[in-house]
């Protein structure tokens, strides 16, 4: 091959070859055929029509070219039979004679180099040679060909790799070089062109979830007007064909390799549009969506103007890597705008805090200065004594929200539901503010339908929501103006509305207004008082009992309208005496007077580790009419116990050292003659319902938090003084105690059962759930107590309390267990438990734990 052939590319080099072969052959034909797999593939031809030959697929062994490529030698036929071909074009040509040789490359077959004679001819060895020759050197040809495309692709390759990775950090320094989002893909927009395409176009969606576009760019800047008004005029939707909008709905990508124009045509609402999508000259495009952290934030699209040039699979794979680092750009963008959001709030949020409770704190100590230094006339003490009062319990609405807001927020908040009828409800919550809205000279005006019928709720809960509405509404409203609070039934639902004569909420604010801390106005500024939480809290006590709410307002000056929603009680489901059994406690009860003789000789333990609080208990209690006595620890409770033997335990729950409850646990081990079986009140800060529980499953037969209401405390420690000498009057246990005793240990069973029957009771023994349930149907009005373990196989001690409490049984039941914790996890308290003993239990503790429950039964009865 002479150097006139190196410029020639292969298809013109094997051509240009079968020429020169068939002149110094002086054949009729030549051809070259190529394995492709097990077949071979005419690649080039002379003297044969190419149209009829370039989809003929021989196979390796048949046929004269295949036997050519199977014996890898020359093969002559000098005088052709039809049946040797399986070339069907050689078939019908008239071909007499053939000479054939394998193309090699290095020993293997790569393809068959065959000339051919439309007369007999007797082909000579040096025929043979020559044309062996010559396939040799196409065979090196082709060979040396492959590898030279194969390198240019890989260089070619390398190039796009190289020029894409240069691309990716380009983008990922743009994306870094700000915080505005919107600026930062515009900027993408224009990077992306032309590396992406000749278009680009990025959409986001919005806090109501509709497409926004945010950034147009093309290789010509005076066409994007094109995609602006595109936008303008055909805001995109869903459900529209090839709209960047359905892949931001359904979050996948959509690839047109070739757009067309029935692509067009299903694409445009009307003529008009296909007229504007036909301007944009798209000849293939791909839109991907901007996803982060799993929430889809828009989409990016770009296309392609120039005929000839298509999408592939791996353009759009490379397309979405670019999304993927855009759309995290823009959510960190988000996620660094809400904390400063954040940030702010908490900001305003602690410095309203610190407002609220140093402007009753200043009251306080202003009016105590007075105070101690006597120079107050008699009424100016008792006005002294009335703000403090108000400043404190406005202290204690800050910490019970702050509280409300912890416990929604670990979503701790519980509720006793039961089925209720709103308007006692309401009506409870209208006379607690009335006096604040009295003061304002605001009209308060209540309508209530009858016929609302009845919700499933906690009274207590939906009181809170109705005075926090109605306090909100008081606040705002101007001296004279008014507030309406209506009950009303809807279709399926009792619709509570507050309406208010105030200024109004901005529209602006209006999405905010139940976010927590969230104030239409915090500035120092500000009319009207408060943290922002109360909203917040009717929005998450409204959210668990099913309902929603909403606040409407026309503007400024046009006052705010709450709305809450309430499913109806199903009927089948609405007990008949269901209204009637409502009662609700006041809102914000006064303090009553503690008689001087409420405890009348009661001896009374505190213990507490706070000397401020031990100090006022005492002077308190002693001043009702007890004998008091106080110890700063655990371990001082009990010396003093082993001395001086006292009517109840008023015992903290938090101490140093040995707390509440360690301390209860050992007096509880003691004998009755030391103090053994003393009642105790737990007296604590902590004031979450779990807290409750858990002192009750404890052992302490009352629970109060502070700040404490004094008459109460004097009540709940004058009853259990009734119940501590009613107890050492009734010494023995009631003749015929019947005590159902559960445990599917034998060993465990015996034993109590023995325990119990020393101690004079009569015992039912169970060895399973499901056998204490037929042993409970059958002896139920003679079961006084319920011993049980708690995890035991298919009916565990959990299934048998509950199913008590389901048929309304009253039985105390004490829980004995390897994990008394879990059953004060699962609520135990709420369902009839009255304690929750650890395995292993000793005789003794047993024995005062049944005692005590009976004792409580008895002073309950």
């Amino acid at each position: 091959m002479d150097t006139a052939l190196a410029h020639l590319s292969l298809d013109e080099l094997l051509h240009e070859l079968l020429v020169r072969v068939q002149r110094i052959l002086a054949a009729d034909t030549a051809a070259i055929l190529l394995l492709d797999g097990d077949v071979l593939v005419e690649r080039a031809a002379t003297g044969l029509e190419e149209a009829d030959t370039r989809d003929i697929r021989i196979p390796v062994g048949a046929g004269f070219v295949g036997r050519v490529a199977a014996e890898k030698r020359p093969v002559v036929i000098e005088q052709v039979d039809r049946a040797q071909l399986a070339h069907p074009v050689l078939c019908e040509s008239g071909i007499r004679s053939l000479l054939g040789v394998p193309i090699l490359f290095e020993g293997r077959v790569i393809g068959v180099l065959h000339v051919g004679t439309l007369h007999p001819r007797h082909f000579r060895r040096d025929d043979a040679q020559l044309l062996q020759v010559v396939a040799d050197r196409i065979g090196l040809g082709i060979e040396y060909s492959r590898l030279y495309e194969e390198e240019c692709a890989a260089r070619a390759r390398s190039d796009v790799e190289q020029r894409r990775t240069r691309f990716l950090a380009n983008v990922s320094a743009l994306l870094a070089t700000t915080l505005d989002y919107e600026a930062t893909l515009r900027n993408l927009a224009r990077l992306a062109v032309p590396e992406l395409g000749d278009w680009c176009v990025i959409d986001m969606l919005d806090e109501q979830a509709q497409m926004r576009r945010v950034a147009v760019a093309h290789v010509e800047p005076a066409k994007e007007s094109l995609a602006w008004e595109l936008e303008r005029r055909y805001p995109m939707r869903p459900d529209d064909a090839y709209s960047p909008a359905r892949v931001a709905h359904t979050g996948r990508a959509e690839l047109l390799p070739e757009v067309s124009e029935a692509i067009l045509a299903e694409a445009a609402h009307d003529v008009a549009h296909l007229d504007l999508l036909r301007q944009l000259g798209l000849a293939s495009s791909m839109s991907v969506p901007l996803i982060a952290r799993g929430r889809t934030l828009g989409s990016l699209t770009v296309a392609i103007s120039r005929p000839g040039r298509h999408y592939t699979r791996e353009d759009l794979a490379f397309t979405e890597e670019v999304a993927a680092r855009a759309a995290l750009a823009v959510d960190n963008a988000r996620l660094y705008r809400e904390a400063q959001e954040t940030s702010r709030l908490k900001d305003e949020f602690l410095a309203t805090l610190s407002h609220e409770l140093r402007t009753p704190l200043t009251s306080v100590l202003a009016w105590m200065w007075m105070l101690r230094r006597g120079r107050l006339d008699g009424s100016a003490v008792e006005r002294a004594r009335d703000t403090m009062e108000k400043s404190m319990r406005s202290l204690l609405r800050i910490i019970d929200d702050l509280l409300d807001v912890s416990r929604a927020i670990r979503g701790q908040l519980r509720l006793d539901v039961r089925p209720i009828g709103l308007g006692p409800v309401i009506q409870a919550a209208v006379d607690a503010v009335r006096p604040a809205a009295s003061a304002k000279d605001i009209r308060l005006r209540t309508t209530i339908d009858s016929d609302a019928g009845l919700v499933q709720g906690d009274p207590s809960r939906l009181q809170q929501v109705v005075w926090n509405l109605l306090n909100n509404a008081i606040k705002f409203a101007p001296a004279g103006g008014r507030v309406h609070v209506r009950l009303e039934r809807g279709d399926s639902a009792a619709i509570v509305t507050v309406c208010d004569s105030g200024p109004g909420i901005p529209p602006e604010f209006l999405p905010h207004a139940f976010e927590r801390f969230r104030q239409a106005d915090a500035s120092a500024t500000r009319a009207q008082g408060g943290l922002g939480l109360g909203l917040d809290i009717v929005r998450h006590l409204i959210e668990l009992h099913g309902g929603t709410v909403k606040v409407e307002s026309p503007g400024e000056m046009g006052g705010a309208t709450l709305i809450v929603t309430l499913p109806l009680l199903e009927p089948a489901r609405t007990p008949a005496s269901a209204e009637a059994s409502v009662q609700v406690e006041p809102a914000r009860p006064e303090l009553a007077v503690a008689p001087s003789s409420g405890l009348d000789g009661v001896r009374v333990l505190i213990v507490d580790d706070e000397a401020d609080t031990r100090e006022v208990l005492s002077v308190l209690l002693a001043g009702a009419g007890g004998e008091v006595r106080t110890s700063a620890s655990a371990a001082e409770a009990l010396a003093t116990l082993a001395r001086w033997q006292p009517d109840v335990l008023l015992a903290d729950i938090a101490m140093p050292g040995d707390d509440g409850y360690a301390l209860l646990s050992t007096v509880r081990s003691l004998a009755p003659t030391r103090g053994g079986e003393i009642p105790a009140l737990a007296l604590t800060a902590y004031a979450h319902p779990q807290d409750r529980e858990r002192a009750l499953a404890a052992g302490f037969l009352d629970y109060l938090v502070k700040p404490f209401e004094p008459p109460a405390l004097v009540a709940a420690i004058a009853k259990l003084a009734r119940t501590r000498r009613a107890s050492r009057r009734v010494a023995a246990p009631r003749a015929g105690g019947m005590i159902m005793l559960v445990d599917d240990d034998p060993g465990t069973r015996e034993y109590s059962c023995a325990v119990l029957k020393d101690c004079g009771y009569r015992v039912l023994a169970a060895p399973g759930g499901e056998e204490a349930l037929r042993v409970w149907a059958k002896h139920r009005d003679e079961i006084d107590l319920v011993v049980t373990d708690l995890m035991m196989p298919r009916t565990s001690g959990v299934d048998v309390y509950r199913t008590l409490r389901h048929e309304g049984a009253d039985v105390p039941v004490i829980v004995v267990s390897g994990y008394p914790l879990v059953a004060e996890m699962l609520g135990a308290g709420g369902e009839g438990v009255v304690e929750c003993l650890e395995k292993p239990v000793a005789p003794e503790q047993l024995a005062a734990s049944v005692r005590r429950a009976l004792a409580r039964e008895a002073c309950a009865g």
